[in-house]
């Protein structure tokens, strides 16, 4: 009796662990069914403060804040040439970007009356609000990118969240990305790549 019962837990703890993968963490969000319009981005922008203020689910919305495949992605969108420099400019600024997310969600998340400002660029509609629409002329296709702000009646100053594109049916952080990097400056602010 005792054989068996070690045999069924080692069954069960070994299914346990191959049911939850990385690909199950993406999911999280895409199943929240944000849509891609200035109210689902501030749905999202709320429930990702909101989330970080009660500390539930935190790592899995910062993992779902990834641009999957960003390799493929940028050079998809901005071609061969300017998609790698992109790209890298991505992957080196995400940590320091995602830290300062870690500081500042949670603080103005415990503050009361959130308020959040959603404004996007678009071919046709570019916005100052937005610091990556440079962007925009230079993409191979149709490119949105919308640009997040939040508030409280406590905090005092509009902090900028950042820049989000719409990808695979999630928002994901774009960063702080431009066409003509100043690499001296680049390499001062931001360390290392970011790998998920």
């Amino acid at each position: 009796m005792r054989l068996t019962t070690l045999l069924l837990a080692a069954v069960l703890t070994s299914g346990c662990a191959d049911r939850t993968s990385l690909s199950d963490l993406k999911l999280s969000a895409k199943k929240l069914g944000y849509p891609d319009t200035d109210d689902g981005c501030q749905s999202f922008i709320r429930d990702l403060v909101h989330a970080h203020a009660r500390e539930i689910g935190v790592q899995s919305r910062m993992h779902d804040l990834v641009i999957p495949n960003d390799s493929a992605w940028f050079i998809e969108i901005f071609g061969p040439t300017n998609g790698p420099v992109l790209d890298f400019q991505y992957r080196n600024q995400l940590h320091w970007q995602f830290s300062r997310l870690y500081t500042y969600l949670s603080m103005y998340g415990q503050g009361e009356s959130l308020l959040v400002h959603i404004d996007c660029s678009e071919p046709g509609h570019l916005s100052n609000f937005v610091a990556d629409s440079e962007l925009i002329p230079s993409a191979k296709g149709r490119l949105k990118i919308c640009g997040a702000s939040i508030a409280t009646n406590e905090e005092g100053p509009w902090l900028k969240v950042g820049s989000f594109v719409y990808v695979d049916g999630n928002f994901r952080y774009l960063g702080t990305l431009t066409m003509t990097p100043d690499w001296h400056q680049f390499y001062f602010y931001y360390d290392r790549p970011f790998e998920p």
